[in-house]
């Protein structure tokens, strides 16, 4: 069995990942790279920007992140399945500015999604099938 969603224990470790993630993805807009999939020093990034300058230039923006880490007795083939699946639909969702997925070098994962509106993007929308995929997957 799994750890409780919200363990507080956890707190200092998703909110590091929160820096490193928005850390990056500030770096990736600056250079004018707005999204892709790429590897870098142990880490695998996924990130899908639909609109670059409605990215830089939206205010308010609304975040929603998840933070997790990696399990040694799972198979992640099916996360990284569904990454696969979210990152085609994303440019899709109404209001999502950006998706940003990381899986540290620590075994942390961390996920972002910047938010023009949060009442236009549900989890549902985002991860149909998500709950029964995740019961399988812990």
């Amino acid at each position: 069995m799994g750890r409780e969603f919200t363990d507080p224990a956890r707190s200092l470790d998703d909110l590091a990942a929160l820096v490193r993630i928005r850390a990056s993805l500030a770096a990736r807009v600056r250079s004018g790279l707005g999204g892709g999939a790429w590897t870098g020093a142990g880490e695998s990034h996924w990130l899908v920007v639909p609109d670059l300058r409605a990215l830089v230039e939206s205010r308010p923006a609304f975040g929603v992140g998840f933070f997790g880490q990696t399990r040694e007795h799972v198979d992640h083939g099916q996360i990284l399945d569904l990454e696969g699946e979210l990152v085609g639909r994303a440019p899709l969702f109404p209001g999502l500015l950006a998706y940003y997925n990381v899986r540290f070098a620590t075994s942390q994962w961390g996920e972002s999604r910047p938010l023009r509106d949060t009442r236009r993007v549900g989890a549902r929308a985002v991860r149909p099938g998500a709950p029964g995929r995740a019961r399988a997957y812990g």
